[in-house]
């Protein structure tokens, strides 16, 4: 499920408890700097076969809007690669 891998993702990139990450969290209440944000859209787009680009999480609030976020991106691949 993309959720549990966004999660995984992000508890490991930013170092922080897996059980803080839930989707209600807010983005913002995970310390990172810049590096921390492009590591993680590596991350993501490595293990979940997506692309993003990291100007797209300046508009991300919790960690659900980056799991809709991937799940869209992912979507969009699948459908282009399907034609």
């Amino acid at each position: 499920m993309i959720q549990d891998r966004v999660v995984g993702i992000i508890a490991e990139t930013l170092g922080a408890p897996r059980e803080t990450v839930t989707l209600e969290a807010q983005w913002q209440d995970f310390e990172h700097d810049s590096l921390d944000l492009i590591e993680l859209v590596i991350a993501i787009q490595e293990e979940l076969e997506v692309d993003l680009d990291p100007k797209e999480l300046a508009n991300v609030v919790t960690i659900a809007d980056l799991v809709r976020l991937v799940e869209a991106r992912k979507s969009e691949r699948e459908t282009a690669e399907s034609t």
